[in-house]
């Protein structure tokens, strides 16, 4: 039996009825753009935080442009530094340059393999303008500890921007992912937490005219049809079918999410006992899982398991096995031990709420197997 790593078409089988009721209806509105499904999925989306939430949410084009959106409001300009993480996908990267601004590297934390606070502190400088902390495979970075620091580093200009890309449902000490800070960027790429049948992303906010300043940057700078604002934007707009398909999704997030645990949880004590390292969870975060990573002695270990278990029909990635530090365009002098030992040691198995029991006990005989 072959177990795929994610396998979209699955979701499509198990929705297909909704699915195809719900594009009748978009196609059939002519609203295909910035239309009511759109709209109705933004309220959705605040509507899950509670009733009481001042939450706002702009839908836009891709996680990465989520980003790029909310750099812009906040005002960053060519030349102001980005504290953030090297391991991190590379459109966390490309995003920070794509507004000219000037990604600086910080360590990881040994053993929840998210961005160090110490790090952090060490990188501030005078032209710091940001941090962007990455939640990574759901779990998060530790935001009360981040926040006081910066707070007592007399670091009032510096803003927080977090990217929840890996991490939508995700919370810490009872606050999702994404209320931490002022915006944060949400990917609904089709293997997320929440993924459309598309690209697609969102950015949250608190404040009214924040989100109407996002409303504005993703569609152009218009502030109405041919009319525009003080602010030149781009274009960044979820189209009305993703944005219907979403809203499918979202009904069953929290099924999905305890799905993820639940097989998270399998590993975890499937694997117990083994030569193996998994990512230690920042105290206070109750993960929504995106990844199931393990670590091994070495990089010839992680190689060889990978190769076994290519051979047993498990898919396997790596995410990531480039840090960003060490990628071309970016690539300096700089070293980050604790990023580059963890880069060069891990492997993703397949872990997500559309996997078969079968499949899951076929991928734990199998890293059983190649430790025999």
């Amino acid at each position: 039996m072959k177990v795929p790593f994610f396998d979209p078409s699955r979701i499509y089988v198990r929705y297909a009825k909704e699915i195809l009721e719900a594009t009748e209806r978009c196609l059939g509105s002519g609203r295909w753009i910035l239309g009511p499904e759109g709209e109705a999925l933004e309220k959705e989306l605040s509507l899950r935080e509670g009733p009481a939430t001042t939450s706002g949410w702009a839908c836009c084009a891709s996680g990465t442009d989520a980003l790029i959106l909310s750099m812009r409001a906040l005002g960053l300009k060519p030349g102001d530094e980005v504290i953030t993480a090297s391991h991190t996908a590379i459109p966390t990267i490309v995003a920070i340059q794509s507004v000219g601004a000037i990604p600086v590297f910080a360590e990881i934390h040994p053993k929840t393999w998210v961005l160090s606070v110490d790090s952090i502190l060490e990188k501030i400088t005078k032209k710091t303008r940001c941090v962007m902390p990455v939640h990574l495979y759901g779990n998060m970075v530790n935001m009360d500890q981040l926040k006081e620091a910066l707070d007592l580093h007399d670091s009032p200009s510096i803003a927080i921007l977090e990217d929840v890309a890996q991490a939508h449902g995700s919370k810490l000490n009872g606050r999702s992912a994404g209320s931490w800070s002022r915006f944060s960027a949400h990917s609904f790429y089709p293997s997320k937490n929440l993924g459309a049948f598309g690209d697609g992303g969102a950015i949250r906010t608190n404040d009214a005219n924040d989100l109407r300043h996002l409303q504005i940057l993703r569609n152009y700078g218009q502030t109405s049809r041919y009319q525009m604002s003080e602010h030149i934007g781009m274009n960044s707009r979820l189209d009305e079918l993703q944005a219907a398909y979403l809203r499918i999704l979202l009904r069953d997030f929290q099924k999905t999410a305890e799905s993820k645990k639940r097989i998270t949880r399998t590993y975890l004590e499937a694997f117990r006992n083994l030569p193996l390292v998994a990512q230690s969870v920042t105290p206070g975060c109750d993960i929504n899982p995106h990844l199931f990573v393990l670590r091994t002695k070495d990089m010839d270990t992680r190689d060889r398991m990978m190769l076994h278990l290519e051979g047993k029909g498990v898919q396997t990635l790596i995410h990531y096995p480039t840090p960003n530090h060490l990628q071309q365009p970016w690539k300096t002098s700089l070293r980050l031990p604790e990023t580059e030992s963890l880069a060069s040691s891990i492997l993703s198995i397949p872990m997500n709420p559309w996997m078969a029991d079968a499949e899951v006990e076929q991928v734990i005989a199998s890293v059983v197997e190649f430790y025999r």
